[in-house]
C-alpha cells in the first residue's frame, strides 16, 4: 500500500460494508461460494452447480475505492452442471478456476483453467486435467498458486483399494507448456480422507487439508505440508488440533501465511473452531486457538477463513447475523501468541440462510465474503461483500509515555514527549511482519504540519535517557538512516512500504524504529526538534 493511501485509510471511518455489483443471477445460481482477491482485483465465483443449467462463471471486479465490474470469466468448453467457479485463486495478476464438476474422457471429473490479462482482455491460457481422472474424482475442487507452479486437487480421487482418498496434482511450466509435475498423496493415506478439500501455499511450500483422517476419531481431520525435498515433493509434517475430537473435520478450511498456518475445523464441538500454527526452527507447533464469542450450535464457525498478517478473518456462514442463519464474519487481530477477537461483520442486506462467511478472502485491506444463498435477484442466486479495513498495528511500542524529557518537558501516553502542537509524535507499524513481503509501513502522527522526519533504526534499545532535541533518543547505536517524509496537514508522516530493500532484515531479527522530526515554532524547550517513541518489529519469514 503506497503511504498515501495508508495515511488516507487510518483517517477514514473503519470497517466500511458494500455489497459488491454482481449481474443479476437465476435461482441456485450460488454467486460468492467461491471468492478470492489480490491488490485491487477480487474474483467471485457463481459455480451454478445446484441447479444445473450453466456452466458457471467468475467475476473479476476492481476497486478498492469504487468497485466495477471488469470482465465475466466462463470457460471456452463449458458445459450445463461443470460447476465452473467453485473454486478460485488470484494471484500476480492471474486467476486459477476449478470446475470440479466438469466433463471429460469419463462422465465428469472435473477439469481447472488458467487466465491471464492480455492486451486489456482476460484470456484462458490452459486448461488442466487430471491425467488419471476417474469420475466424480472433483479436480479443481480447490486450487492455488505454488510460486510459478500451479496445485489442484482432486478430494474423491480412489487410491488402489481406497476410495475417496484424494489427492493433490502439481503442475509446472517450461516456458512452451503446461505438464504435470507430481502427484501428491499422503503417506498413510485411507478411505474417505478427502486429501484436498482445502489448499493454501507460502513460499513455495503447499499445505493440504484432509478433514475425513480419523486419526482421533471418525471425521477428527488432519492437515499435511508438502514441501520440495532434494528435488522431489513430500510430506515433510502432518498437523493434527491439540484437542482433536470426532466430526470436528480439522482442515476444511485453512490459509497459509509466511510460516503460519490457519485451520479450520467447522464441526469442532458442533459449533466450530479454528487452530494458528508456525514453524519454528523446522516444526510446527500450534500457538492459538480461536472460538466464537457466543457461538452456538450449527454456527460453522471456521468453515472458511482467511489469515493476512496480524488479522485473521473467520468465516461462520451458520451463525445468526443480521437475519436468523444470515452468516456473519469475525476479524480476530494481534500478533501471534495472543490475538484476540475484535468484531463481528454482518452484512444489512444478507437475508436469512444466506451463509455469509461461506468464503473469505483477505488481500491489505480488503475483506471479501461470499453469501452464496442470499436471495437477490432469485432464491439462493447469492451475493458478496467487501469490507475497508482499518490497517493493524504490529510490533512492541517502546520509551513511550515516560516522564524523563528534557527541560521537564512531560511525556505523552502511548507516544514520544510533548512538541509544540501539545500532543507527542506517535510512531505506529504496520505490515504482515514478513521480510520476504517487505510491506512494513511506519506512520508518524501528531507531528507539526507540513515538518520533515527522518525515521532511524537499529537493533539496540538506548542504553540512557539521552536527549534527542525536545524529545529522547530511544534507539541506541548504531543506528541506520531510512527515509525522510514531510508531515501532511493532519501531522501524519508515512514511510514504506519497501524499506527492507536496502537493510535485508532476515526473519527473526528484531529492528527498533524511531523517528526525529523538525518543530520550530515554539517547542518545548527550544531545540527546534524532537522525537516519537519507538517501535519494536520481529519479522517473520
Amino acid at each position: 500500500m503506497r503511504r498515501a493511501a495508508l495515511v488516507l485509510v487510518l483517517a477514514a471511518s473503519a470497517h466500511a460494508q458494500v455489497e459488491l455489483p454482481l449481474p443479476p443471477e437465476g435461482v441456485e445460481d450460488g454467486a460468492g461460494r467461491a471468492v478470492a482477491a489480490s491488490g485491487d482485483l477480487v474474483a467471485v465465483g457463481v459455480p451454478r452447480g445446484a441447479v444445473p443449467v450453466a456452466p458457471g462463471a467468475v467475476h473479476l471486479l476492481r476497486g478498492p475505492t469504487a468497485w466495477t465490474l471488469e470482465a465475466t470469466l466462463t470457460a471456452s468448453d463449458g458445459f450445463v452442471g461443470d460447476a465452473f467457479g467453485f473454486a478460485l485463486a488470484v494471484e500476480a495478476g492471474r486467476v486459477l478456476v476449478g470446475a470440479p464438476a466438469a466433463s471429460g474422457a469419463t462422465p465428469a471429473p472435473g477439469a481447472t483453467y488458467l487466465y491471464e490479462p492480455v492486451g486489456g482482455a482476460w484470456v484462458e491460457r490452459a486448461r488442466f486435467v487430471a491425467p488419471d481422472g476417474a469420475d466424480f474424482d472433483g479436480f479443481g475442487f480447490a486450487v492455488a498458486f505454488v510460486g510459478a507452479r500451479v496445485a489442484i486437487s482432486a478430494p474423491f480421487h480412489d487410491l488402489g483399494s481406497a476410495p475417496d482418498a484424494g489427492a493433490v496434482y502439481l503442475f509446472a511450466h517450461d516456458g512452451a507448456a503446461w505438464s504435470l509435475e507430481a502427484q501428491l498423496v499422503a503417506p498413510d493415506a485411507a478411505a474417505f480422507d478427502d486429501l484436498g478439500w482445502s489448499l493454501a501455499a507460502s513460499l513455495g511450500r503447499l499445505a493440504v487439508g484432509a478433514p475425513g483422517v480419523d486419526d482421533l476419531g471418525g471425521l477428527s481431520g488432519s492437515v499435511y505440508l508438502f514441501e520440495e525435498l532434494a528435488g522431489a515433493w513430500a510430506a515433510s509434517a502432518e498437523l493434527h488440533a491439540s484437542d482433536g475430537l470426532p466430526l470436528a473435520r480439522f482442515g476444511n478450511a485453512l490459509d497459509l501465511d509466511g510460516e503460519r498456518l490457519l485451520v479450520g475445523a467447522p464441526h469442532h464441538q458442533a459449533r466450530g473452531q479454528a487452530y494458528l500454527f508456525e514453524r519454528v526452527g523446522g516444526a510446527w507447533r500450534e500457538l492459538a486457538l480461536y472460538a466464537a464469542p457466543n457461538g452456538a450450535v450449527g454456527d460453522a464457525f471456521g468453515g472458511a477463513l482467511a489469515l493476512d498478517g496480524p488479522r485473521a478473518a473467520i468465516g461462520s456462514a451458520g451463525a445468526d447475523g443480521a437475519q436468523p442463519d444470515a452468516g456473519r464474519v469475525l476479524l480476530f487481530e494481534g500478533d501471534a501468541p495472543a490475538p484476540s477477537f475484535a468484531r463481528s461483520l454482518d452484512a444489512a442486506s444478507a437475508g436469512a440462510d444466506a451463509g455469509l462467511g461461506s468464503a473469505v478472502a483477505l488481500a491489505g485491506g480488503v475483506l471479501v465474503a461470499g453469501a452464496p444463498r442470499h436471495d437477490g435477484a432469485a432464491l439462493d442466486s447469492g451475493a458478496a461483500y467487501v469490507w475497508a479495513l482499518a490497517p493493524v498495528e504490529i510490533g512492541a511500542l517502546e520509551c513511550a509515555g515516560i516522564a524523563a524529557c528534557p527541560c521537564g518537558n512531560p511525556g505523552v501516553a502511548g507516544a514520544g514527549c510533548a512538541n509544540s502542537t501539545g500532543a507527542g509524535g506517535r510512531l505506529t507499524a504496520f505490515g504482515s511482519r514478513r521480510a520476504s513481503a517487505d510491506d512494513l509501513v511506519l506512520v508518524a502522527r501528531d507531528l507539526p504540519p507540513g515538518r520533515p522526519a527522518l525515521l532511524f533504526c537499529g537493533p539496540h534499545a538506548a542504553a540512557g535517557t539521552g536527549a534527542l532535541g525536545d524529545g529522547l533518543r530511544c534507539v541506541g547505536s548504531p543506528v541506520t538512516r531510512l527515509v525522510v517524509a514531510a508531515a501532511d496537514a493532519g501531522g501524519a508522516a508515512s514511510f514504506g512500504p519497501g524499506l527492507g530493500a536496502a537493510q535485508a532484515w532476515a526473519a527473526g531479527e528484531l529492528v527498533r524504529f524511531q523517528a526525529w522530526y523538525r518543530d520550530p515554532a515554539a517547542s518545548p524547550c527550544g531545540a527546534g526538534s524532537n522525537a516519537t517513541n519507538a517501535v519494536a518489529v520481529t519479522f517473520v519469514p
